[in-house]
């Protein structure tokens, strides 16, 4: 895993600028696909992505991010997958000031997998919802449990 640390919150735009510049010097695109807990799932050890993504992401995504400005803790723009050549990206905040120093999280931290995994698109809106009641009922639910959900 490749990561990047900035020791100065930096206004939220400014941060994916920087975001989308650190993901080019990894050979990865800058076109950055937002998503939560709701918009990705876990099935026969298979990352599925909804997209379309919804338009209000970019909306919870900064809100997310100012929140974890505000608390001090730091903050984490991570990939979770490739959506094709576009990067799922989501904003990981620590739960309290120990999760924070295992996170090895100070400031602004930036990170990408070095082989990040290679989702599926699903279009379909019926598809898509026997997907997750179907992922309910997995014991593990891969590398999707790490994602925020946009709702809380």
């Amino acid at each position: 895993m490749t990561v990047a640390t900035e020791y100065e919150m930096p206004v939220f735009g400014e941060a994916v600028r920087q975001f989308g510049g650190f993901l080019a010097g990894q050979g990865r695109s800058s076109d950055l696909l937002w998503v939560f807990r709701e918009d990705v799932c876990w099935r026969n050890q298979q990352l599925l992505v909804k997209i379309p993504a919804p338009e209000e992401n970019a909306r919870h995504v900064e809100s997310l991010y100012n929140l974890g400005v505000n608390r001090g803790l730091g903050v984490r723009l991570d990939v979770l997958c490739l959506l094709g050549s576009h990067p799922c990206c989501y904003v990981w905040l620590p739960s309290d000031e120990e999760d924070a120093s295992y996170a090895m999280l100070s400031g602004l931290k930036l990170s990408v997998p070095t082989e990040p995994m290679v989702a599926q698109a699903v279009e379909s809106a019926l598809l898509w919802r026997v997907y997750k009641r179907l992922e309910r009922g997995e014991a593990f639910k891969g590398i999707v449990e790490q994602v925020p959900l946009r709702a809380g």
